[in-house]
């Protein structure tokens, strides 16, 4: 290796330092372009979508997550897990539920299926299934009191179809 070599390519960025010619250093050398916000639309979006959805700015309407609906997604759409589904002659316009205020199956040993139906902790905002009871594999969720969005205290297991606790 020359002396001239090495002082050529001191004068270089670091970057281009064992590259071929000069387009490295004139790339190196480049003026930054200016960066703009992305473009948004104006329209605001009903209640800033309660805290729980996103806002299109451009047709000014909320994208809600599971769980939540309505203009603002305000309106919590509960998913419970079951073990029926709704009849026809049936106006009820909630869905059926199998499950307690403990978010645990009302009776295991009762008939009927679904791919709903949960032997364990049934999250009622997408209708997941978890281990339950006392399994250390449980779910544990927020306390009681939490906000809405607090994660649970333990995620837990998914309980999938055909996978229930033994009797």
């Amino acid at each position: 290796v020359t002396r001239e070599f090495l002082h050529h390519h001191e004068s270089q960025h670091p970057r281009c330092a064992v590259t071929r010619g000069n387009w490295c250093s004139r790339f190196q050398e480049q003026v930054p372009v200016p960066t703009k916000p992305v473009p948004r639309g104006s329209k605001d979006c009903p209640n800033a979508c309660s805290g729980w959805g996103n806002c299109n700015h451009d047709t000014g309407l909320c994208e809600c997550p599971a769980g939540h609906g309505g203009l603002d997604c305000g309106e919590p759409l509960k998913r419970p897990c079951t073990n029926r589904f709704r009849l026809l002659n049936e106006t009820n316009s909630q869905p059926i539920s199998h499950i307690g205020p403990d978010n645990n199956d009302l009776d295991p040993r009762a008939s009927g299926w679904t791919a709903g139906r949960c032997h364990g902790f049934c999250d009622d905002d997408n209708s997941m299934c978890y281990c339950g009871g006392d399994s250390a594999l449980r779910r544990i969720p927020a306390p009681v009191g939490s906000a809405p969005w607090a994660p649970p205290l333990q995620h837990g297991r998914p309980m999938i179809i055909d996978c229930k606790p033994s009797t």
